[in-house]
């Protein structure tokens, strides 16, 4: 798969505009429910300037997955995965965080 060179601008959450480099630096993104969409690096916490739907579409064709309805993986920073479970790991700084994956999902990460 070809590495994607899409940068993303975001917001710390001090409020001060930076950019992400989507292959290298989101572990995943998540949405709080209602449309406000956070980007989680390894080290750091993003606010994105977009909803979730509209990245959605751009992530999936550059290895990122829906893997439920508010949780974006990057696939490349998944380091575990527990398929009985249906929970997938990835790591950041904080620690390992057990991300749950519907059933369908689950099937796309072994393809």
């Amino acid at each position: 798969m070809m590495k994607s060179k899409l940068q993303v601008p975001v917001v710390t959450l001090q409020g001060t505009p930076d950019v992400l480099r989507l292959d290298q630096d989101v572990v995943y993104l998540q949405s709080n429910g209602r449309g406000s969409l956070s980007f989680h690096s390894y080290d750091q916490e993003f606010k994105a300037v977009q909803r979730i739907e509209e990245w959605s579409n751009v992530l999936l064709q550059r290895g990122f997955l829906r893997v439920d309805r508010g949780t974006i993986v990057n696939l490349h920073r998944i380091i575990a995965l527990d398929r009985k479970l249906k929970v997938i790991y990835v790591e950041t700084k904080q620690g390992v965080h057990a991300i749950p994956v519907t059933a369908a999902n689950m099937n796309h990460i072994f393809k």
